[in-house]
């Protein structure tokens, strides 16, 4: 198979307010080259939301049903690596 280009993302400490995102180009058993790596940003707003977020788990601290705030986040978390583009030179 001829190697292709790779696009990773992830996010580690989601409270640092980036998505890390990197290329590698590979034949799907070998690394044959690095490509660049950024960091992508999370919105205002997701932050906004993941302070509010982690404010309303304090209060809950596992009593009762979870906040509602918390599937609000884990959509909007999942959805943010989409608008992440690669790094500029790949390719």
């Amino acid at each position: 198979m001829q190697p292709i280009w790779a696009v990773g993302l992830m996010t580690g400490t989601v409270l640092d307010g980036n998505i890390d995102v990197a290329l590698i180009r590979t034949d799907g058993e070998r690394i044959a080259d690095f490509g660049t790596y950024t960091l992508a940003p999370y919105s205002q707003s997701i932050r906004t939301l993941l302070e509010e977020t982690l404010r309303q788990a304090r209060v809950w601290n596992f009593t009762g049903p979870e906040p509602a705030i918390f599937r609000e986040a884990e959509e909007a978390l999942t959805r943010a690596p989409s608008a992440a583009s690669p790094p500029a030179g790949y390719g």
